[in-house]
């Protein structure tokens, strides 16, 4: 094996790890081998690099009946923060969220009429990090909607807000020189769900919102499902009654489908494979920071 794909490896078994305690919250070596399927001796090695590194970090031990008492790991909550900002046709809204995910502070939604979107977006950026000073701002990420080039940050064309070929992850990380991630709202709160919602552990559900129908999240066998030019769960006006949905699910094969709601909640008793999901102020934005999180595990490696 050549040294680019040791590294690829060791980066992939330390994220495995990272995205796991994030999911679990806690849990010993044997917890973590069991959920990420890594040897014993890998575990070892990662957990002490991440704990040297004060990413990880022990949390007591766990009683034993006889012989050495295993050590329990967390994530290491004030490690660092990230900014989620949510950016549609009603304005910006955003938060910020701690290495464990949990939201710190909510920021009330700036309206788009008050000024154009990019300086909405730069204005509370500067807001939040002025305030946040002391702390290890770590990244950056947004929620947004239309058509969206994942991989290069590029809005491609989004009609809620009139932008067209908009280079905003370049834009972000050169004024403000933080890591910086766009994908479309339903995916990552699709990823949300994967990791700390309600669909923990699952490797196939879909997601869509009662109160937004041109899009789906997709999560197949366990990562997002973007499909060409990141459509993939492109709707126009979708209405689906609870026997559609269920259609839905053996089609693509799903373990359930999540439906998000914020103000009527639907009767799913009939449809245990469906499950609704609340969608509160500040959901959206503390997605983006968490895809943000997920994407800077990915560069921990070259940390170390």
């Amino acid at each position: 094996m050549d040294i680019t794909n040791v590294k690829q490896l060791k980066v992939n078994n330390l994220n495995r790890i990272l995205i796991s305690l994030l999911s679990m919250g806690k849990g010993t070596k044997m917890d973590l081998a069991n959920y990420t399927n890594l040897s014993n001796s890998t575990l070892s090695e990662s957990i002490n690099k991440l704990c040297e590194i004060n990413v990880v970090r022990t949390n007591g031990v766990e009683e034993s009946i006889g012989g050495r008492c295993p050590s329990i790991y967390s994530i290491n909550a004030e490690y660092g923060c990230f900014i989620g900002l949510c950016i549609d046709k009603n304005g910006v809204e955003a938060n910020v969220v701690d290495f464990c995910g949990n939201v710190v502070k909510n920021y009330e939604l700036l309206p788009l009429e008050s000024k154009p979107m990019i300086i909405l977006v730069y204005e509370t950026i500067e807001k939040i990090l002025h305030e946040f000073s002391g702390k290890n701002m770590l990244g950056i990420g947004f929620s947004a909607t239309g058509k969206i080039d994942y991989h290069s940050g590029v809005i491609s064309t989004s009609s809620e807000i009139n932008w067209h070929n908009v280079h905003l992850k370049e834009l972000v990380e050169r004024k403000f020189f933080l890591p910086t991630y766009i994908d479309h709202k339903m995916n990552n709160a699709t990823l949300f769900e994967s990791l700390l919602g309600n669909a923990v552990g699952l490797n196939n559900f879909m997601f869509l919102c009662d109160f937004y129908k041109n899009k789906a999240g997709i999560y197949s066998d366990g990562k997002i499902l973007r499909g060409e030019c990141n459509l993939a769960g492109t709707m126009r006006g979708f209405e689906a009654d609870q026997e559609m949905l269920e259609n839905i699910r053996n089609f693509l094969s799903l373990d359930t489908i999540l439906y998000g709601y914020n103000n009527t909640k639907e009767d799913f008793n009939n449809k245990p494979h469906i499950k609704p999901v609340e969608i509160k102020d500040g959901y959206f934005p503390r997605a983006a920071a968490l895809m943000a999180e997920k994407n800077w595990f990915e560069s921990i490696y070259f940390q170390m």
